[in-house]
């Protein structure tokens, strides 16, 4: 029996565990990329725990605000504000000073909102 797109469900099956599979990767990866970026102070800094709470609220904030505006305006616009967004906050770490908090919590920001503001799609 050949494999087919069973009337497009099976279609919408594999695009939404793609984005699903998508979604929990960069957040692994971008937990990862902050727990480095985190050992540049002291474990209990106040600097060490911005960070750590920058990430998963700007996650939360932006999955938010990703609802809210996914509600107002096409998807496929949506997803392509999506990916600028995800290429902007993969560059941020190219221009950003590692020794600079404020330049690594303006990253670390950015790289949750572009994970969070797609959640919703």
């Amino acid at each position: 029996m050949p494999f087919h797109l069973n009337g497009g469900k099976m279609r919408n099956k594999v695009v939404t565990f793609a984005l699903i599979l998508n979604t929990l990767s960069w957040y692994i990866l971008g937990l990862s990329v902050v727990t480095e970026i985190r050992r540049n102070f002291d474990e209990e800094s106040i600097e060490n725990v911005a960070l750590g709470v920058a990430y998963p609220s700007f996650i939360i904030v932006s999955a938010i605000l990703g609802s809210i505006f996914l509600a107002k305006i096409r998807r496929i616009r949506f997803f392509r504000v999506w990916l600028v967004i995800g290429v902007f906050a993969t560059l941020s770490f190219a221009f950003i000073s590692s020794s600079s908090f404020f330049g690594l919590f303006v990253a670390t920001s950015v790289l949750g909102i572009s994970l969070g503001i797609g959640t919703p799609l």
